[in-house]
């Protein structure tokens, strides 16, 4: 569950990783991209974000253990048959109980914050996004599961979380 490095290439003063092609693309776009997929099922959305916790157990139980530190949905790529893939992180204050949120709701996480400097004071204050049914939706099987695993993940005192 985790995207290989091929190889390293230099062009122009930059330097870039090659990996293996994932062909559809992101799970960003899979959840934002609301006219090419204006419906995902559940069980889908369940196995990728399954996916991605396989994916982080296996570095955080490395010795010794990595922490991915940007775990966000355009780090999160789909391959031919939707099998999620973590890929090489960029900076995010992000989550995997956000990740699990935003993948539910179909929405960004902290919408009208002006600058990152607000979102992360919010999050140092315990602001998270909201679990009502306008964020995520009543009929989802197991919601409230899902719910109490999503507040675990994101709770403010690290020796909570899952």
């Amino acid at each position: 569950r985790l995207l290989p490095f091929l190889g390293i290439y230099q062009y122009h003063g930059l330097v870039g990783i090659v990996t293996e092609w994932m062909n559809n693309g992101s799970l960003h776009s899979l959840i934002h991209e609301h006219q090419l997929y204006p419906e995902l099922p559940f069980p889908l959305l369940i196995r990728i974000l399954s996916d991605v916790a396989e994916g982080l157990h296996h570095l955080h139980s490395l010795e010794p253990a990595l922490c991915h530190c940007s775990l966000k949905p355009s780090n999160v790529l789909l391959d031919v048959q939707y099998r999620a893939k973590v890929g090489a992180p960029t900076f995010s204050p992000l989550t995997f109980g956000i990740l699990c949120w935003e993948s539910l709701s179909r929405r960004k996480p902290f919408e009208g914050q002006t600058t990152l400097l607000d979102v992360l004071r919010g999050i140092c204050s315990s602001l998270r996004p909201g679990l009502s049914e306008k964020f995520i939706p009543s009929n989802l099987p197991e919601r409230n599961r899902l719910l109490h695993l999503i507040a675990l993940c994101w709770h403010q005192e690290a020796d909570y979380r899952p």
